[in-house]
């Protein structure tokens, strides 16, 4: 932006100087024109015309000279701008695909933490595992025990019971 500033004040000054030369230009081809009705020197005003004529023409050549290398900077300029949006974009996805990533890694060490200390809560199990399941033992054969006594007394009240009801007289 400032380049362009630069080379828009650069192009001012030029057609300024031009504008001028050129009244310069006017003025002394008005001159020359006065002087050649006044004097018999035509071939001195000829050469001066000429000369001012060489100027104009490298003056004019000089600004299509800065005209070129203003639009190959233009083009240059718009080609970098293109390039700093694109790296900004693809900052911009990086930094999202990192902070995923980053969160990610969050989650899998909060998730490794809690599984090693489920493992550390077990392993202080261990010891009273085997009582435990020792215990879970006794108490399923303790409920067999129980069962089968159920059965067992279940049986042994049916027996009886026809027993009772021949003692007591009533026979069905």
């Amino acid at each position: 932006i400032q380049l362009k500033q630069t080379f828009k004040d650069e192009a001012e000054k030029l057609l300024n100087e031009i504008k001028e030369l050129n009244e310069l230009n006017q003025h002394q081809k008005d001159e020359l024109l006065s002087i050649h009705k006044h004097s018999d020197s035509n071939n001195n005003l000829k050469q001066d015309i000429a000369l001012l004529e060489a100027r104009i023409n490298n003056y004019e050549n000089t600004i299509t000279q800065y005209e070129d290398f203003r639009v190959k900077l233009e083009n240059n300029l718009q080609r970098i701008t293109e390039h700093r949006d694109k790296y900004k974009t693809d900052l911009k996805l990086t930094q999202a695909m990192l902070r995923a990533k980053e969160d990610e890694y969050d989650k899998l060490k909060l998730h490794i933490i809690e599984c090693e200390k489920q493992l550390q809560d077990k392993q202080h199990l261990v010891p009273y595992e085997t009582t435990i399941n020792d215990l879970q033992r006794q108490i399923k054969q303790y409920e067999l025990q129980i069962h089968e006594l159920k059965q067992t007394q279940t049986a042994h009240n049916e027996t009886t019971r026809p027993l009772t009801r021949i003692g007591k007289g009533n026979i069905q």
